[in-house]
């Protein structure tokens, strides 16, 4: 419960500079009648019908009527207990009256007037998803929904699948509508994205908006999501050409490392790479997977030096192309090649003349 006094003077303050008949004593009392209620919600109304204050007497609390442009009403309604489901029932039920109609929060007092003010105003704006509707309740944003939904785009253009952006753009609509998301969320799409855009590739595909300037911008979350994909096209080809540079110079640094122990994941860490870019990379431009590009460098490398200095053991060129352990050289050597290391050497050997101990 509130303060009366404090109350009513801002509760006059605003109605004074909104109303259009300068009656706000008048719609004070009849919020107020006996004092502050626990509870005070507003909603907007876009009608031309003439009864509609008749209409809206049926409703179980106190309703006060403000003039917000043409053919436009701002209604403040108070209440003993929370009775948004009951206001939003009501306007379903009488939905015949009007064109639009939208509505905030039920708040317990004390609550800001700028705030149940401003979610009334607000929330006409989900026409933006949902624009054969005709009553728009207050839907507060999906943050855990939306971050799936922004990690989802970032891994498609990471990993280079232009199909499955253009799907899942094409989709949004339908999600958006399906999980009840509004414009606050799709508000929330597209700065976060426009965020994580800015970490991967250092450059904004688009700028940050808020509610009121995407409204503006796009006509509805179909266009909004159209733009999008036209977006995420283009970074997906700068990703691309990136991606590449980035995949040729980690191969080169495989090329002169491949005796090391080498991962993948650290790799693509330390070349600013995905590693399923990198896994489709390997495939498209070597023709093979990671640990068989690793596997031929090491055995091409094995076989140049028993032909450079066969002196050397089995077990020593093993160990210096990155087998510490001979029979596991052996057995790869031998799977690869298609002989045993010893039957391969023995071939040089007998080639150039010479009989060293080939172990």
């Amino acid at each position: 419960m509130s303060d009366k006094s404090s109350l009513e003077q801002e509760l006059l303050l605003y109605l004074q500079l909104r109303s259009a008949d300068s009656c706000s004593p008048t719609l004070l009392n009849t919020l107020f009648p006996d004092g502050p209620e626990a509870w005070l919600l507003a909603f907007m109304i876009c009608s031309n019908e003439n009864n509609l204050s008749a209409v809206l007497s049926e409703l179980p609390g106190n309703t006060a009527c403000l003039s917000a442009g043409s053919d436009r009403f701002l209604y403040y309604f108070t209440s003993i207990q929370d009775e948004s489901e009951t206001v939003l029932a009501f306007l379903r039920k009488n939905d015949t009256y009007f064109q639009k109609a939208s509505v905030s929060h039920c708040y317990e007092l004390p609550v800001a007037l700028r705030i149940i003010t401003m979610e009334a105003e607000c929330n006409f704006l989900d026409a933006f998803v949902y624009p054969n509707d005709t009553i728009f309740p207050c839907r507060a944003p999906n943050y855990p929904l939306i971050e799936q939904r922004v990690a989802l785009f970032t891994n498609l253009v990471l990993s280079g699948q232009y199909q499955q952006i253009q799907k899942a753009t094409t989709d949004m609509p339908t999600f958006f509508r399906q999980s009840n998301l509004g414009i606050r969320d799709a508000v929330l799409l597209w700065n976060r994205l426009g965020y994580r855009s800015e970490i991967h590739t250092n450059s904004v595909p688009y700028g940050h908006l808020e509610l009121y300037e995407l409204a503006g911008r796009f006509h509805s979350i179909d266009d909004m999501s159209y733009y999008m994909s036209q977006q995420l096209s283009v970074l997906l080809s700068a990703e691309r050409s990136m991606a590449s540079e980035q995949f040729y110079r980690m191969t080169e640094y495989i090329d002169s490392h491949f005796s090391e122990k080498l991962e993948l994941g650290i790799l693509c860490n330390q070349f600013f790479i995905s590693p399923s870019y990198a896994i489709a990379l390997f495939q498209k431009e070597k023709r093979m997977t990671f640990s068989q590009y690793i596997t031929h460098k090491r055995l091409d490398c094995a076989c140049s030096l028993m032909r450079i200095h066969p002196m050397l053991s089995i077990a020593a060129i093993g160990e210096m192309v990155g087998y510490k352990d001979y029979f596991y050289f052996a057995k790869v050597f031998q799977k690869v090649i298609g002989c045993t290391p010893s039957k391969y050497k023995e071939q040089i050997l007998n080639e150039s003349g010479q009989n060293p101990d080939i172990t």
